[in-house]
């Protein structure tokens, strides 16, 4: 049955019905029956709390992150002189411009993490999220550069240019395609089975926190200025990066004898030494 041109809800509804044995048992009780994950044991508590960390090191490039589209799209508002060839450019474009660094990215760092992995260089997870922290702080800098050239010039004509806000959400889309994906991937392929659901929405819980962070740091706009308000997001994404450096080694180091005694068994005593630090 077709209406107006298109399939109607009966038809698709009676095909999913019919193809429902063909599904595989996922009910609440295939589940409790078939696929009980072991109890949490010190090991799996001690692998959640260390993920907790990492999401809580990644806060600072992100508070800057979500600062871009918050007192970013205000201060491009205001300041910016948003002339072009083809007209005056709409405000909310720059957030349209960094979703499409962040899909235009991708295709790169496909390349590249495999290319420097067959060469045994393939930086670790904690690493490739300090990049994202770097990229990031580059992208601030970037809205400080232009605030910096808006506030030099005469009274009354201080607008900076165009190509700053591009190149700073053209770096915010890229330091996110650098975080993101590794985050959740870090975090889905780590955290026990009993509670790997829960963990993954927890990475989105930092998402919020961020957001919230975001809006309460926004209050230093006014106060600091515009290039000292973004000279600020710079500092606090480039700390979270060096942060990241620093505990990334004993971040894996710790997962790797957690790892090593199985989920749900109490921890052995192991010792590690020290001359053999994994490199982050």
């Amino acid at each position: 049955m077709r209406l107006g041109g298109r399939p109607s809800g009966a038809s698709m509804t009676a095909i999913y019905v019919a193809g429902w044995k063909h599904f595989a048992d996922d009910t609440p009780h295939h589940k409790r029956t078939r696929n009980v994950a072991a109890p949490m044991g010190r090991n799996d508590w001690g692998i959640v709390a260390l993920i907790v960390l990492v999401l809580l090191l990644t806060l600072p490039q992100f508070l800057a992150y979500d600062q871009t589209a918050n007192v970013g799209m205000i201060w491009a508002a205001d300041n910016v002189n948003l002339q072009s060839p083809l007209g005056t450019v709409p405000v909310p474009w720059f957030a349209s411009e960094d979703a499409l660094a962040s899909i235009l990215v991708v295709p790169f760092l496909l390349w590249l993490w495999p290319r420097v992995g067959r060469r045994g260089k393939e930086p670790y997870d904690l690493t490739k999220i300090a990049i994202g922290a770097m990229v990031m702080c580059l992208s601030v800098l970037a809205l400080a550069a232009g605030a910096l050239q808006a506030e030099g010039q005469a009274e009354g004509q201080g607008q900076a240019s165009i190509l700053w806000p591009l190149l700073a959400f053209c770096l915010s889309g890229a330091s996110f395609m650098f975080t993101w994906p590794v985050l959740l991937s870090f975090t889905s392929r780590l955290a026990p089975a009993r509670v790997n659901g829960l963990m993954m929405a927890t990475v989105y819980l930092s998402a919020f926190a961020s957001g919230i962070g975001s809006g309460w740091l926004a209050r230093f706009y006014e106060p600091l200025g515009a290039t000292g308000f973004w000279l600020l997001n710079g500092v606090i994404s480039m700390g979270g990066a060096v942060l990241i450096l620093l505990v990334a080694p004993l971040v894996r180091r710790q997962l790797a004898v957690l790892e090593s005694h199985g989920a749900g068994e109490p921890p052995l005593n192991v010792t590690v030494p020290i001359g053999r630090t994994a490199a982050p």
